[in-house]
């Protein structure tokens, strides 16, 4: 956790003494305001995520950071189901322009 400020990196070394059981993320979205997302998490993998993504808590309480995100910067999609000869083609398109590439450059 070199990346984390001081500040943050003393807030998380204060949260050492939660389990990994007991840290929770949760996001949440109200049908009222489709537009944001609030999530709350205790995790200090998250609150890193955040901080590198340049997205400063709206407020703490104890170990727990709140933020706000717009919309527009969470994903929900279904699970990508390919099958082997998908995987192969993909593979071998994937091989073939690293090789233009390399061939260019």
């Amino acid at each position: 956790m070199a990346s984390l400020s001081q500040d943050l990196q003393q807030k998380v070394e204060s949260m050492s003494d939660l389990s990994n059981e007991e840290r929770e993320t949760h996001l949440n979205q109200s049908a009222a305001d489709r537009k944001t997302w609030e999530m709350a998490t205790d995790d200090p993998v998250w609150i890193a995520r955040m901080e590198r993504l340049g997205i400063a808590p709206d407020r703490t309480r104890g170990a727990t950071h709140f933020y706000t995100i717009p919309d527009n910067q969470i994903t929900v999609r279904r699970k990508v189901v390919r099958s082997e000869e998908s995987r192969r083609a993909a593979a071998e398109r994937l091989h073939a322009a690293r090789a233009a590439k390399a061939a260019a450059g």
